[in-house]
C-alpha cells in the first residue's frame, strides 16, 4: 500500500488554510447576517485552497499529472459544494419538521410529555445530516480508487471502503456534537478534522507523480 508523506502534509496544510479561508470569507461577506453568497458556494469555492499546495508541488516540482490537478481543484471542491448543499437542504427539511411537531405539541393537551422525545429525535436528525453530507464530500476517494491514472500501485478496495465510512462518521459525529449556527464550532469541529482525514486517505490512494528530473521509463 503506498503512501506519500510529503503529500499529506501538503494536504494537511491546504485544510488549515482552508479553515482560515472560510473564516475570513465568513466574516468579510457577513453571511450570517446578509446573502451575499449562498454558504455552500463560499465552501465549495475554499476547498480549492485545500488541494493547491499538493497542486503546486504537482505542476512545479512533478511530471505533471492534469488529473490529478483537476481532482483536487476542481472535483473536490465541487463534491464539497455538493455536500454542503445535502447539509443546507436536508437540515431545512428537519426544520420545517421540528415547527410542525413543535406546533402540533403546542396543541395537545399536555406538551410537556412530547418534549423529551423531541429532542432525542433532533439529535439524531443532526447526526443522520451530518452523515450524508460526510458521505457526499468522500465520494472523490472512490473517483481515485477507480481510476488508474490517479490510483496508487497495490491500492486495495477496502482502503477506499474505510475512507468513506471513516469520513461520513466523522461528519456525523461531528454535526450531532457541534453548534452548526457557529461557524467557527462547525470548522474546528467537523471542516478541519474531516479534512485532515481526508488528506490522510488520499495520500494512501492518489499516484505520486516522478519528479521532473527523473528519468523516463
Amino acid at each position: 500500500m503506498a503512501e506519500d508523506r510529503n503529500g499529506f502534509w501538503l494536504l494537511a496544510a491546504g485544510a488549515l488554510l482552508f479553515a482560515a479561508a472560510f473564516l475570513i470569507a465568513y466574516q468579510w461577506l457577513k453571511l450570517g447576517e446578509t446573502e451575499a453568497l449562498d454558504p455552500p458556494v463560499l465552501l465549495g469555492l475554499c476547498t480549492i485552497v485545500f488541494g493547491l499546495p499538493y497542486a503546486a508541488r504537482e505542476v512545479l516540482a512533478r511530471r505533471t499529472n492534469w488529473l490529478l490537478v483537476g481532482l483536487l481543484i476542481l472535483v473536490i471542491p465541487l463534491f464539497h459544494f455538493a455536500a454542503a448543499y445535502v447539509f443546507t437542504y436536508v437540515s431545512t427539511q428537519v426544520q420545517e419538521a421540528a415547527a410542525q411537531a413543535a406546533e402540533a405539541a403546542a396543541m395537545a393537551a399536555d406538551p410537556a410529555d412530547m418534549m423529551q422525545p423531541a429532542a432525542e429525535g433532533a439529535t439524531t436528525s443532526k447526526m443522520l445530516i451530518g452523515l450524508a453530507a460526510g458521505l457526499a464530500g468522500a465520494l472523490p476517494l472512490l473517483l481515485a480508487g477507480l481510476l488508474s491514472r490517479l490510483r496508487a500501485p497495490g491500492t486495495r478496495p477496502w482502503l477506499v471502503l474505510a475512507g468513506l465510512l471513516a469520513l461520513s462518521w466523522w461528519g456525523g459525529m461531528g454535526v450531532r456534537l457541534t453548534n452548526i449556527e457557529d461557524p467557527y464550532d462547525l470548522v474546528v469541529t467537523v471542516f478541519l478534522p474531516w479534512q485532515v482525514l481526508l488528506a490522510f486517505f488520499l495520500s494512501h490512494l492518489l499516484r505520486a507523480s516522478p519528479p521532473k528530473a527523473a528519468a523516463t521509463p
